[in-house]
């Protein structure tokens, strides 16, 4: 767990009360959502729900999906519970991932 900075908390404090998922999240890429509820009980923060406007998963940052993406892991935000195998092989220095086969 990384530390928030203070720079962060004054962000979190200015749009958490109001803003929606999407501009906290852009707005703290590298936090996921539930990373930014915790913070804001910590900072004794509140706001009225909001529907989640990101198509992210809580526990994905914005930095998080771009990496997922950048190195083609798929994720699939309407069932972010399925689980996916990052195998590396020493021989080729190459990586593979994929989905469990269905039984």
């Amino acid at each position: 767990m990384v530390a928030w900075t203070e720079e962060e908390n004054m962000t979190l404090r200015e749009l958490y009360p109001t803003a929606d998922h999407n501009t906290i999240l852009q707005t703290l890429p590298t936090r996921n959502w539930s990373a930014i509820v915790m913070q804001a009980m910590r900072e004794e923060l509140s706001r009225t729900y909001q529907f989640n406007n990101s198509g992210l998963h809580r526990a994905v940052s914005v930095e998080d999906a771009a990496f997922m993406e950048q190195v083609g892991i798929p994720h699939d935000a309407s069932d972010p519970l399925k689980r996916i195998w990052w195998i590396t092989s020493k021989e080729s220095n190459t990586s593979y991932s994929g989905l469990p086969r269905d039984s």
